[in-house]
């Protein structure tokens, strides 16, 4: 990618830079980071002066909203993360969007694999998830919320400590989509 072009992209990065930062902390992404986040890259398309058209900007945000959304009813992620990827969706594109979710989710399962690993937790990291992915197959909403609801109670562990902070890998995947 050229220099003008991430020049271009700057801003979201520092929101996206600034979300991880208040996501490590908090463990949420608040409205004014994610929402000035999506209307900024809509407008930057429609003055022309963007990477994207407008038309472009429009289905990045929809594909970015529609992704996590998805995880977002599996209670796998929060609102929050569903805004941020809508935003990078927003100033990235379809294209960019499903490249950053597809490399978020493989740096987020190895920062979890390896928190799992480093605190001993790492067989019931997995046993959890084979329970997930069995009631997922069988299409049982109430077993995979039931596993769930172990996972955030599990081992006496707080919600800061069982959650991935998730625009951490985000930002990292932005990072390796655009300087790759």
């Amino acid at each position: 990618m050229s220099g003008y072009a991430l020049l271009q992209l700057a801003p979201m990065l520092a929101a996206c830079a600034t979300a991880a930062v208040v996501d490590a902390r908090a463990r949420r992404i608040p409205n004014w980071l994610t929402l000035p986040l999506i209307a900024s890259g809509m407008l930057v398309s429609m003055t022309g002066a963007g990477l994207l058209t407008a038309g472009q900007a429009w289905l990045g945000l929809a594909i970015g909203f529609t992704l996590p959304f998805v995880m977002l009813l599996l209670g796998a992620m929060g609102g929050g993360d569903v805004k941020l990827l809508a935003g990078v969706g927003a100033w990235m594109g379809p294209l960019g969007v499903l490249k950053v979710f597809m490399a978020a989710a493989i740096i987020g399962m190895i920062i979890v694999l390896v928190q799992a690993i480093r605190k001993g937790r790492l067989s019931g990291l997995l046993r959890r998830s084979a329970l997930v992915t069995i009631n997922v197959m069988h299409a049982d909403v109430a077993g995979v919320e039931s596993v769930l609801d172990e996972a955030r109670t599990s081992e006496g562990a707080s919600y800061r400590e069982t959650h991935l902070p998730y625009a951490v890998p985000v930002l990292i995947a932005i990072l390796f989509v655009v300087l790759i």
